[in-house]
């Protein structure tokens, strides 16, 4: 008889990391030690600013990226719609050091299996010491979380993780800490 998985909530308050703490868990990548200590800071950095899933991160190859024209081409999984994404400058220099450090004709960017990706990561946040009990797809909800919550545009957020359906999306909006943020109790009239 095997075990069934318990709903989220059960191991978690929330399924996205605040920024506090992605910036946590991308310090600790940045500064860790090892041979794959580049990779995994660069692993972290792309899944979260484009919200790869662990298996798009693992499919991820170099033809997909133009370092030149800063842009990344995301193909997606699970029936989600690819998108080409920008590539920001701290993106296009981790990834630059990280296909210097590879043999020539590498064509994975990371060169791990779905699961290698959840290990790395998960790895990564047990020594940032997170308050929260991290999974890798957290990275993904990261990503839609902090859009939603700098003000993009819900339709927007759809197309940049691939949703063919807006359902999906409406979790980040329902995430959301500014969508109340017009509210003053201490200016209200009755």
């Amino acid at each position: 008889m095997t075990k069934r998985r318990l709903e989220a909530k059960a191991y978690r308050s929330r399924e996205h990391l605040y920024l506090h703490e992605l910036e946590a868990l991308l310090e600790t990548a940045k500064n860790g030690k090892g041979k794959n200590a580049h990779r995994d800071y660069t692993l972290i950095l792309i899944m979260v600013r484009h919200g790869l899933r662990a298996i798009e991160a693992s499919r991820l190859n170099w033809e997909a990226i133009n370092l030149i024209g800063g842009t990344i081409y995301v193909d997606r999984a699970k029936g989600s719609k690819p998108s080409t994404h920008r590539l920001q400058g701290d993106e296009i220099e981790a990834l630059r050091k990280l296909k210097d450090s590879q043999p020539e004709n590498t064509k994975e960017v990371f060169g791990l299996q779905p699961r290698g990706v959840c290990r790395a990561t998960e790895r990564v946040a047990v020594k940032a010491n997170l308050d929260i009990s991290f999974h890798t797809h957290m990275l993904r909800h990261t990503c839609g979380y902090l859009l939603i919550n700098n003000n993009h545009n819900s339709r927007k957020v759809q197309d940049y993780l691939g949703h063919k359906v807006f359902k999906m999306t409406e979790r980040y909006t329902a995430m959301a800490t500014n969508a109340f943020d017009d509210i003053d109790w201490n200016n209200m009239k009755g």
